[in-house]
């Protein structure tokens, strides 16, 4: 008993002992705090007064930007608003393309060439401003070509989830002819019929059919008059599965003479004044079958242009172009790769440096993500010797009946 009872006393004054020391700890830990505490509140009072110091500096800029925006143009106003608004940007895509080629060309006559040149440079953006409205412009370059310029620039206005119509408003490519090839060169069908024009199009697309009709004052004017007389239309049908693609389209265009290129040869040859507007039609088709795709595509003239505004053998000229092609989808070393051969021809079109045929072929490979590989040969036969037109630069020229070969490598990006 007497030895249990000393145990206890021990471990009783050791208790004590310890539960002292312990609250002596609490009390040094809670000053700490304290003084962590207020040591945080003064740097919380510095920040503060940062804060209001930059507060009032950006309220004496915003002041000045609002004083230099007085008498500009209510556009550059909305424009500097919307600036402001996070909600459109978080919809907006911006891509680019860049296609450098090395080429070597054996003309009809003279010395061949060769040359590495910037093909194209593109810079695009479109935005989804509401569910209703949506907008888009690019910035296009080709070396020796094309200087750069706005492309296109255009307002959308359409959502196909609660209506089949849509309006486009801009500067536009009018939905004349489709276009499509698997070559690095484009078809001689846009040789001839590319127009870019500003235009108003209005349109459908609902279970697989789409048209549209579109209005614009072109460039070439019927007797000098600057209004809004040329128009254009347009209807297909496209259908998808899972192992086929098939489209279908027919277009017209009341002013072909306001095509990029015929355009440039009217203008050359009698001036910016027609007596009357010659219309152009195109009818297109293109089908995938597995690995294999179906291009075909003619366009032409409704009639003859007057002989003093695109020439032919003394008279006017009535051009055409026809584009066929067959591709091979297929993989090398896990590259996605295609394999295409092609048969082109115009008809009087001698005056636009087109060739009478073209045998082509291509071969393309990715051989990175969006990095693309191309390799395409062309073999042109020119017109007859006695063919006559005049070309852009007013000067008369005939056909040579020879052949020309060209050699193209182009190595293309996409982001």
């Amino acid at each position: 008993m007497h030895t249990k009872s000393l145990s206890l006393s021990i471990a009783a004054i050791c208790g004590v002992s310890l539960a002292g020391t312990a609250l002596a700890g609490a009390e040094e830990t809670i000053e700490q705090r304290l003084q962590r505490m207020e040591a945080q509140m003064q740097t919380m009072q510095l920040q503060l007064n940062k804060q209001a110091d930059t507060i009032q500096r950006q309220s004496a800029t915003i002041a000045a930007q609002e004083a230099e925006l007085e008498g500009t143009p209510k556009r550059l106003k909305k424009l500097e608003d919307a600036e402001g608004d996070g909600n459109w940007f978080e919809n907006t895509e911006v891509g680019a393309v860049i296609e450098v080629e090395a080429g070597h060309h054996s003309p009809y006559e003279g010395d061949s060439e060769n040359d590495i040149v910037l093909a194209t440079f593109e810079l695009g953006i479109e935005s989804q401003i509401t569910d209703w409205v949506s907008a888009g412009a690019s910035l296009l370059y080709e070396e020796d070509d094309t200087p750069l310029e706005v492309d296109v620039a255009y307002i959308h206005i359409g959502n196909e989830e609660k209506s089949p119509f849509y309006l486009t408003v801009g500067q536009l490519y009018a939905p004349f002819g489709a276009f499509e090839t698997s070559m690095v060169s484009d078809p001689l069908t846009l040789e001839i019929g590319e127009a870019r024009e500003t235009l108003g199009r209005l349109g459908f697309a609902a279970n697989g059919f789409n048209g549209s009709v579109y209005v614009f004052n072109g460039d070439i004017k019927k007797d000098g008059d600057n209004v809004i007389n040329s128009w254009g239309a347009n209807a297909g049908y496209a259908m998808e599965s899972e192992n086929m693609k098939l489209s279908f389209g027919l277009d017209y265009l009341g002013n072909l003479g306001d095509s990029d290129a015929l355009q440039a040869l009217i203008d050359a040859t009698g001036g910016s004044e027609v007596s009357s507007h010659v219309g152009g039609i195109t009818a297109n088709a293109m089908a995938e079958f597995g690995s294999f795709v179906l291009i075909g595509e003619y366009l032409a003239a409704t009639e003859a242009f007057e002989a003093n505004e695109v020439a032919w053998n003394g008279g006017g000229a009535e051009p055409s172009a026809w584009n066929i092609e067959a591709g091979y989808n297929f993989s090398i070393g896990g590259m996605e790769s295609t394999l295409a051969i092609g048969y082109q021809g115009t008809e009087e079109a001698l005056g636009l440096g087109l060739p009478e045929r073209r045998v082509i072929a291509a071969l393309s490979m990715g051989v990175y993500e969006n990095t693309t590989l191309a390799f395409e040969y062309a073999h042109d036969t020119d017109y007859d010797n006695s063919d006559s037109s005049i070309n852009a630069d007013g000067a008369g020229i005939t056909g040579t009946d020879k052949h020309a070969d060209t050699l193209t490598m182009q190595l293309a990006v996409e982001f």
